[in-house]
């Protein structure tokens, strides 16, 4: 009954998943016999997430993923989101260009799931709940969720943790459990991507100055 509920939600997120990988399919199928597991690449950013999910394969994961010398010294940015995403699937045997291949389908569909949750939240309405989420996801974003590891990760603990402080505003602070998970997945947000845990960051800081301000007046 669920499915049978929200088939338009369901049919929207696999149609994101879907033309997510389909410049990915169709390079597969004309190069067919030639195709040499080269992934297909929308932006130089990506070369540089798919060296960092190699280097987690080949446990090198504390430093630069280009130079032999650096391989073993601290990194600037944190290897967490590649770690546990390519760290499982490679146990399993699959390579970087898999791996990828695999959260494009999956980090897109459950993006949309999200990012629709999010506004059912804010409206508690489907129709302007698909309304956003197509004109985020299909709109504005699409090319930019386009990308694995990041953002499509990144942006899932982005999501979750505006569901949660929704809830927990929306309970006027009396669920303590969603304080809990807001801050569990704020430290999560932390390892994984600094934009994003440092608008949260600020968003609450001016947020909680504002309320003293009015309180006080």
């Amino acid at each position: 009954r669920l499915i049978k509920n929200n088939w338009i939600l369901i049919v929207s997120c696999l149609l994101f998943s879907f033309l997510t990988v389909y410049p990915q399919l169709v390079l597969q199928y004309k190069l067919a016999t030639n195709y040499k597991g080269v992934q297909r690449l929308i932006s130089d950013d990506e070369l540089y997430y798919l060296a960092r999910g190699n280097e987690i394969i080949e446990e090198n994961q504390n430093g630069n993923p280009y130079f032999h010398e650096l391989k073993y010294k601290p990194t600037v940015q944190f290897f967490f989101p590649e770690y546990i995403t390519v760290k499982p699937l490679a146990l399993l045997g699959f390579s970087v260009t898999q791996i990828y291949f695999f959260y494009d389908i999956f980090l897109t569909f459950v993006i949309g799931l999200l990012t629709y949750i999010s506004f059912w939240y804010l409206t508690n309405s489907k129709f302007l709940s698909l309304s956003g989420m197509w004109l985020l996801i299909f709109g504005v974003f699409f090319f930019f969720f386009n990308r694995s590891v990041s953002p499509q990760l990144n942006f899932v603990f982005f999501l979750t943790e505006f569901i949660f402080l929704t809830k927990l505003i929306k309970s006027e602070g009396k669920n303590g459990l969603y304080f809990w998970f807001s801050l569990i997945n704020f430290g999560f947000l932390f390892y994984v991507y600094v934009y994003f845990w440092t608008f949260y960051f600020v968003f609450l800081f001016i947020s909680g100055l504002c309320l003293c301000f009015f309180d006080y007046k």
